[in-house]
Parts: C-alpha cells; structure tokens; sequence
C-alpha cells in the first residue's frame, strides 16, 4: 500500500483535532512512541507529511492501514451544501456508488469509482472542453492543469504554507498510485486477469477516502478562487 495513502487518510482523520486528541490517537492507535505533549502548539506540524512520514515505518505500514480503515470507514461529504446544486449529478453521485461498492464488498469496483471521481473533479475545474478532452484518460495531467488553474502550489517564503505545500505536493502521489491500481489490478479495462492480487477491504477504505479527500479539496479550492473573483463562476 502506498504510505502517502495511508498519511492521506490519517490527515483527514485527525485534522479538526485537538492536541489531546492527537495525542491518544497516535499514541493508542497507531503506536507512535516519539509523540508531542498534549500542550504543544505546533499541531500543523505533528499533522505534516513531514511528522508522519518519519513514524510510519515501512514495517508498520500493514498494521497502521488496517487501524486507519477500522478508525475511519468512509464517511465524507463531497463539497459544501450551498454549492452542491453547481455539481453535475454524476460528481454529486460518486461517493454514495463508492460506499455501496464498499458495502457489497466489490473493492475491484471501489478503486475504479476512485480514480473516476478524481478525474471528473479536475476536468470538471479545468472548465476547458478541449483540454479536458484531449487529456482524459490520463489522470495526472489532469491533475496538473487543475493544480495550475487553482494556483497550486502557493508562491510564499511563509512557512505555515511551505508545509500546506507540502501536502499538498503529497496528493499527487495518491492520484498517481490510485490511477496505477485502477489501472493494474482493479476492474477496469475488462481486466480478468486471475492472477492479479485481490484488492482487500482495509486497503479499499483507503483509497476511497484518499479519492474522496482530494476532490473534496480541489472543488472547496475552486469554488474559494470563484468568490475571490480569482476566477470566473461557471454558467
């Protein structure tokens, strides 16, 4: 499993957190020895790629990922109320085809759906018929011109936001290996292969929300750059 996944998953968890609350879930869950003292401020920080990068051990990765799908499940809204009806029904519809997927145990299905949200996400913000014809298919070019739309990454010697460019450098490996996993070993492409490794549930919990998280992310960002006057409201 790839561990910016998992840091991707744990992120969302813990990110309305508490230093508290921090504290007991890297400590009682996940096993991290070297933790913060709940009075430290620096909650950014302990909540950085950087921090979980340095305790998530190669070694750790099986046990940490089946703790995170058991603490987490798949319980995300996609995008705000008030910009819900902007969203075309198949975006809207996603993540609720994603957890029946999940819930009828048909994980080959569930990282297909995955990688399908997040390249209707960008193509969806690129707002550009041509562009997003001529680069559908290839979810990681899509995500690049939809980073630039949005003005990612933040141009700032600030270090507050070198470390939200930092994770937010981390998402575009979560989109590359979940569009390697549809890819190889999901459903897709009239794949049959019975030699390919079964995706498990605790892995495909991951997925979904790392996919969930990121188009969540990238329409709450458009949708801020619209009200700026950044850019322009779609018709």
């Amino acid at each position: 499993m790839n561990k910016q996944i998992i840091i991707s998953a744990i992120q969302n968890h813990v990110k309305d957190y508490n230093g508290k609350q921090v504290k007991s879930f890297y400590e009682n869950d996940l096993g991290f020895t070297d933790v913060f003292t709940e009075e430290d401020n620096y909650m950014d920080y302990f909540k950085s790629d950087e921090y979980l990068e340095r305790h998530i051990k190669d070694g750790d990765i099986e046990r940490i990922s089946n703790v995170v799908a058991n603490q987490i499940g798949c319980q995300h809204y996609l995008i705000s109320d008030a910009f819900k009806d902007l969203l075309s029904e198949y975006i809207k519809t996603l993540p609720n085809r994603i957890q029946e997927d999940l819930n009828t145990n048909d994980y080959d299905s569930v990282i297909t759906k995955s990688r399908t949200l997040i390249e209707e996400t960008c193509i969806y913000i690129i707002n550009d018929e041509t562009t997003s014809k001529s680069k559908k298919g290839d979810v990681g070019r899509l995500f690049d011109e939809c980073k630039n739309r949005l003005g990612f990454p933040i141009q700032s010697p600030n270090d507050y936001e070198k470390q939200l460019n930092g994770v937010f450098n981390g998402l575009k490996n979560v989109t590359d290996a979940i569009a390697n996993l549809r890819n190889n070993f999901s459903d897709s492409h009239g794949n049959v292969n019975n030699n390919r490794p079964k995706i498990e549930k605790r892995y495909a919990i991951l997925i979904a929300n790392a996919a969930i998280s990121l188009s969540e992310f990238l329409l709450e960002a458009y949708y801020e750059r619209i009200q700026s006057g950044a850019l322009p409201a779609k018709n």
